[in-house]
């Protein structure tokens, strides 16, 4: 959704709203290629990743618990289980304060 700039915040918003499940389709296969593309990262030698929502600060609390949150918590934790178990345990990852401890946004 974020490649729609123009109305783009808008009409992600009303789409979300108008069609949650469809949302979470796209959001989880977004999810799936952030993945594998964080991943090839560090294969190439990254040392750190920085992952992060630009459009949050537009969403609810609650849009934010159900269409951002889990995706980023999904990524974080994915990269972490690859990170630790087989590719680099030296990279670290450092928690999204807004996603630890269900803080979600204001």
């Amino acid at each position: 959704m974020h490649t729609a700039e123009s109305n783009g915040r808008e009409n992600a918003l009303e789409f979300i709203k108008k069609y949650p499940e469809a949302a979470t389709k796209i959001l989880d296969n977004a999810t799936k290629l952030v993945v594998k593309y964080l991943i090839a990262k560090v294969e190439a030698g990254a040392q750190m990743l920085q992952v992060f929502d630009s459009w949050a600060g537009i969403l609810s609390k609650d849009d934010f618990d159900t269409f951002s949150k889990p995706y980023l918590l999904k990524v974080k934790l994915t990269i972490s289980c690859l990170l630790t178990n087989t590719i680099n345990p030296s990279t670290s990852i450092h928690p999204c304060p807004d996603c630890e401890g269900g803080q979600g946004r204001n």
